[in-house]
């Protein structure tokens, strides 16, 4: 960690300090899923990318199933 990044990470307060944003985006409905990772590990992330590609098909509108 960066002295910057340490000194902005000991001013803020909260259960997700430490973690790591993901984020996956599908552009057609815009829909997101977000996630708070405990670190950055490339095996984390690929849990992560398979869980958010599970996620979108569940949540597609009869719309945008029919595109």
């Amino acid at each position: 960690m960066t002295p910057s990044t340490a000194a902005c990470a000991s001013k803020r307060a909260g259960p997700d300090i430490g973690k790591i944003g993901r984020s996956a985006l599908d552009e057609h409905s815009r829909l997101a899923c977000t996630e708070a990772l405990d670190d950055g590990r490339a095996v984390i992330a690929v849990a992560f990318r398979h869980r958010a590609v599970a996620f979108f098909p569940t949540t597609a509108s009869p719309r945008s199933a029919a595109s």
